[in-house]
């Protein structure tokens, strides 16, 4: 059953910093707890991104789907280290908005689809040790494995724009976002094209976990959603959060 939540975005250092301090955030029980933004009546909303394992992120603003997307990689970093979480991060639009993070020891920055294509080659063999791993040790996924081994960290894939590559016919994709949970490799897509050629039903099958900012029309709504909704927010920085 799918859950629909209104948020706002966390658009400055101080609501940041408000999040991270609360309570809700502190003291939760998630694997790889991301903040996501603060609720209508201003409650700090954060998930278990282990949990979603895919997010889709649609929105026609730029700055508002990057403002998500580094309090994303600031939340989870918050509390986790190298050891425990890393990011690798395909600015297909060079927004230059997570150059802050280059000298982040846990975070890789690449730039141009050939590197998205190698890097999901690579994820893919390391999703396939992992699940060696975890069979020679008898466990179902690697958050059982981390609690008596040394700690295998998750991993988290973010494109940021994935409208210029062929992702429907790419195999390492599409078993990643089947098959990758259990490994702790997760994946985060953006798009600002809100169209039934760049959000297909493959698509739509494998990131059921999806945000979409406002959009121009109902049609562009129920290309996301299925239902015309995002077109009824009342500014670009609030965005629907729909999760299974």
């Amino acid at each position: 059953m799918n859950n629909i939540y209104q948020l706002k975005s966390l658009g400055n250092h101080a609501d940041k910093e408000e999040i991270l301090s609360s309570d809700e955030f502190q003291k939760n029980d998630f694997e790889l707890p991301v903040a996501l933004g603060k609720s209508e009546v201003n409650k700090p909303f954060s998930v278990d991104l282990s949990k979603l394992h895919t997010l889709l992120v649609v929105g026609k603003s730029e700055k508002e789907k990057n403002t998500l997307i580094n309090s994303i990689i600031i939340s989870a970093l918050s509390n986790k280290n190298h050891n425990q979480v890393m990011f690798f991060i395909a600015d297909l639009n060079k927004s230059n908005a997570f150059n802050s993070h280059h000298e982040t020891g846990n975070i890789e920055l690449i730039y141009d689809n050939n590197a998205v294509i190698a890097m999901l080659n690579d994820l893919a063999k390391e999703m396939n040790k992992r699940n060696d791993l975890l069979k020679a040790n008898a466990l179902r996924s690697i958050s059982e494995y981390n609690k008596k081994h040394k700690a295998v960290p998750a991993i988290v894939f973010i494109i940021n724009e994935f409208s210029g590559l062929s992702l429907d016919n790419n195999d390492d994709f599409r078993n990643l976002a089947m098959f990758g949970r259990s490994c702790n490799i997760h994946l985060i897509i953006t798009t600002g094209l809100p169209s039934v050629n760049v959000i297909t039903g493959t698509i739509k099958a494998n990131f059921p976990n999806r945000i979409v900012f406002k959009l121009d029309s109902e049609i562009e709504s129920r290309v996301v959603f299925d239902e015309a909704v995002s077109e009824k927010l009342k500014s670009q920085d609030c965005f629907l959060f729909q999760s299974f």
